[in-house]
């Protein structure tokens, strides 16, 4: 307790100094809690509002034709927990409709997927199956067609943001063998839709049951068409099995994994956060280094004291503990100062993106995630930096020969 109240009484008598040694901790924690908290918190927006990230998917195309005999030999994997076909609407169409009074007739992306990977995102009450002519194609829409329509569409023309529920059973029509680019030559076809609900798992655009692409590109297109898949989804148990089937495929010359925007958008916050991290441990080591020169020069100051101390019997382990102590100290309230800094900055950012930007796709309410061991471990490891800075110094001045003292009265 002694030790504590010495140590106390010394940083008071030398603040002005050891405030400057501390600020680029101060700093250099503030950049690393809040870099890492943007990074958390971006990434729970990927995974969880962008992405579902508790399904375990990787998607393979191939040169060769994609077909019910190769989804027959992957299903001979034991990594793999379900295999779902895609086949994109190839063949020239458009949609046609009305959204709140406004005509629209446009072409669009589509995708045939099978229910498994939608089912779960139904409106109650509905299916998602092939039916027969006078029955309305099922469609579920993309999430980011929502997102991006609410976020940036509907803002810059005045319009109505617009629900899933709102467009509950949505009528319109899908033109099969028209479009901007290219028209068929063969009969066009004027379908009734409805929109049955919005997933995550459909790529941008809007997804029908499987059979009906696979009728409309033998139609359309040929019958070795319906036949092929343009990709397979292939799902693992969880997400060890996923990376272990993930290098097997890649393997396997004659598939080729595509890289989804999840991993792409993840590895690119990995990197940005890398960067500012390599920033702040740059700081934060220039501090420790300075921390050494304060207290390099705070023990030449104080070798009178240090002397007395140990002529009237402190002990070389004592002298140690209350430089170290010191420099403890400042790290302590240097790291607690950053982790402030980081949070009302984050708070900051917050109210002004609520307040004040406009929506945009995919807008979080919150852009930082503190998880519990970041905050936990900034203190610790703002004041080892500290006692790294200080250890020289304070070996230095338990070195001292306690003749100095009386030299230096004499």
């Amino acid at each position: 307790m002694f030790l504590l109240k010495t140590a106390f009484q010394n940083i008071a008598q030398n603040k002005k100094n050891f405030f400057l040694s501390s600020f680029g901790i101060i700093i250099g924690m503030a950049i690393f809690v809040f870099f890492i908290a943007l990074s958390s918190g971006m990434q729970n927006v990927v995974n969880e509002k962008i992405f579902d990230s508790s399904i375990h998917f990787i998607k393979i195309k191939s040169q060769t034709p994609l077909t019910e005999e190769t989804i027959r030999e992957l299903k001979n994997n034991e990594l793999i927990k379900n295999i779902y076909p895609v086949q994109n609407m190839d063949m020239p169409f458009m949609v046609e409709g009305k959204i709140l009074g406004n005509y629209f007739r446009m072409d669009a992306i589509g995708f045939g997927l099978p229910l498994e990977m939608v089912e779960k995102d139904l409106v109650e009450g509905t299916s998602f199956k092939k039916g027969d002519e006078k029955d309305a194609v099922p469609v579920v829409v993309s999430q980011e067609i929502f997102e991006i329509y609410n976020g940036s569409y509907a803002i810059s023309h005045g319009l109505p943001k617009l629900s899933p529920a709102l467009l509950r059973n949505y009528p319109f029509k899908i033109i099969l063998g028209e479009s901007f680019i290219h028209n068929s030559d063969k009969e066009n076809k004027r379908l009734k839709a409805k929109i049955v609900g919005v997933s995550k798992n459909v790529p941008l655009g809007f997804a029908v049951p499987l059979d009906y692409v696979k009728e409309w590109r033998e139609f359309y297109l040929n019958k070795e068409a319906s036949e092929k898949y343009d990709q397979l989804i292939l799902e693992s148990a969880n997400k060890t099995d996923l990376a272990v089937l993930k290098n097997e495929i890649s393997k396997d010359s004659r598939f080729m994994l595509v890289t989804d925007n999840n991993e792409r958008i993840n590895f690119f916050i990995m990197i940005v956060t890398l960067l500012f991290l390599v920033i702040s441990l740059i700081i934060i080591v220039i501090s420790a280094i300075n921390i050494m020169q304060t207290f390099y020069a705070s023990v030449n100051t104080r070798i009178k004291e240090i002397s007395v101390l140990r002529a009237i019997g402190a002990t070389k382990s004592y002298i140690r503990k209350m430089i170290l102590l010191e420099s403890g100290i400042i790290g302590f309230f240097g790291g607690l100062i950053g982790i402030v800094i980081a949070l009302l900055l984050g708070l900051i950012i917050d109210w002004y993106s609520n307040n004040r930007l406009p929506d945009f796709p995919y807008k979080p309410d919150t852009y930082f995630s503190y998880p519990l061991w970041l905050l936990l471990s900034a203190i610790p490891f703002a004041i080892f930096f500290c006692l790294l800075g200080a250890y020289l110094p304070a070996r230095k001045a338990a070195n001292l020969d306690p003749s100095f003292a009386l030299n230096m009265q004499q």
